[in-house]
């Protein structure tokens, strides 16, 4: 079984993966517009990987990092996810190309 802080994190590396993807390809809203949808979308195909690959090293470590030092001076730690954040995240790549990266709450 899979605990929560598993799922949670794995839900927001794949969120802001795509968000970062978006936001890196122009492929959101305001890029179709200006550039029309099959390059935005190709580029958006070639980022994506990356985006995960990038962010699956840093998000994971850098949040795991945070309870480890927390659980080094004896708090309780563990990764929640911030729903409203990842939508807003996700909506605001989409949308506009922007990036907008929700903290977690601990």
């Amino acid at each position: 079984m899979v605990s929560r802080e598993t799922k949670d994190i794995a839900i927001s590396w794949a969120v802001l993966s795509i968000a970062f993807a978006l936001a890196l390809s122009g492929f959101n809203l305001l890029g179709i517009i200006a550039l029309g949808f099959l390059p935005n979308f190709l580029t958006f195909i070639i980022m994506l990987p990356i985006s995960f690959f990038v962010l699956g090293t840093s998000f994971i470590l850098h949040e795991l990092g945070h309870r480890n030092v927390a659980r080094h001076f004896n708090y309780h730690a563990e990764f929640r996810k911030w729903d409203f954040g990842l939508k807003l995240a996700l909506g605001a790549a989409a949308l506009v190309g922007a990036i907008f990266n929700p903290k977690s709450h601990f």
